[in-house]
């Protein structure tokens, strides 16, 4: 009898010591900063806690630039929910303040990698022409991170020249974020310019302009930059020595006019013959006018293919 009382004690005194081994005190701090990722016990407490308390996670996921209030009653239920809470004490703070660290995007970097990204979709350099260089108009933005962060553009397309909105979006391991981007894609290429008085309803010949290399993003977006669209051109209005020249000063002259003898091509199939007839409208590259048939002395419509020539049938 008396050897098992002393068992029963030996068994209380160890229980009594492992009790007191496995309590221990949740020391809860007014605030912290953390790294980025989830926030744990052991992050929120001033003095050292037991590992597979500390493990355990009160926030998940915390992004850069990003503030929360813990309190000890939050604590306690995820220890709870952990079964990790027997002999813990609460001391310290009753909340505490938390905010996630992260670095702030400086201007220069973020517009430095929106150019990296962009800068394979600008137009080819034009033979001899100065070089093509890209504005870029970002906006500041509130995107906190841990150092490692991409710029990526979802829909690339080629830029025109000049001013175009852009959607870029920020990704970091925390946090996406989608921003609009101003790009000016200054291109250059050859402009014509007026160097002598021009009259409206004159034809453009080649003595008439002065080719220079322009900043399509500072001129007009008609403005021509193609020689191929003046040919057989007439002009809308007077212009004067300097003025640039644009698609709404030019219409293209008629091939055919009123009264005048044409060449008719009636076509059927793989057999064609030519007549001459009578123009009775006025008529521009691929029009339909109307031209008096010497056969059958009936007007047709025709469509004007050539100076002078207008073609029906296929």
């Amino acid at each position: 009898m008396l050897r098992q009382r002393r068992i029963i004690l030996v068994l209380a005194v160890l229980a009594a010591l492992v009790g007191t081994a496995s309590a221990w005190s949740l020391d809860l701090a007014d605030s912290v900063s953390v790294r980025p990722g989830n926030i744990r016990v052991a992050d929120l407490c001033r003095s050292p806690v037991p590992e597979s308390a500390g493990a355990v996670v009160v926030v998940p996921g915390g992004r850069p630039g990003f503030n929360c209030e813990v309190t000890r009653q939050t604590i306690l239920r995820r220890l709870v929910m952990a079964g990790l809470a027997e002999g813990v004490s609460l001391q310290g703070s009753a909340r505490c303040q938390v905010s996630v660290n992260g670095e702030a995007l400086a201007a220069t970097e973020l517009e430095e990698r929106i150019r990296q990204v962009v800068l394979p979709n600008i137009p080819p350099v034009i033979e001899g022409a100065p070089a093509t260089w890209l504005e870029i108009k970002a906006p500041r933005v509130n995107f906190a991170t841990d150092g490692h962060w991409q710029v990526v553009w979802p829909e690339p397309r080629e830029l025109q020249p000049g001013r175009q909105l852009a959607t870029m979006q920020l990704i970091s391991e925390h946090t996406r974020q989608y921003i609009s981007v101003a790009l000016v894609a200054h291109v250059f290429a050859q402009t014509p310019q007026v160097v002598t008085p021009l009259n409206r309803g004159q034809m453009i010949a080649a003595e008439h302009l002065g080719w220079v290399w322009t900043d399509l993003a500072q001129v007009d977006a008609d403005v021509v930059t193609d020689r191929r669209a003046l040919q057989n051109m007439l002009l809308t209005r007077d212009l004067m020595p300097g003025q640039p020249l644009r698609h709404r000063d030019l219409e293209s002259r008629p091939l055919v006019r009123r009264g005048q003898q044409v060449d008719l091509v009636v076509q059927r199939g793989s057999v064609s013959a030519v007549l001459r007839a009578v123009c009775r409208q006025d008529g521009r590259q691929g029009q339909m006018v109307s031209v008096m048939n010497p056969l059958t002395k009936r007007p047709v419509l025709a469509c004007v293919s050539a100076l002078g020539v207008v073609t029906m049938g296929r």
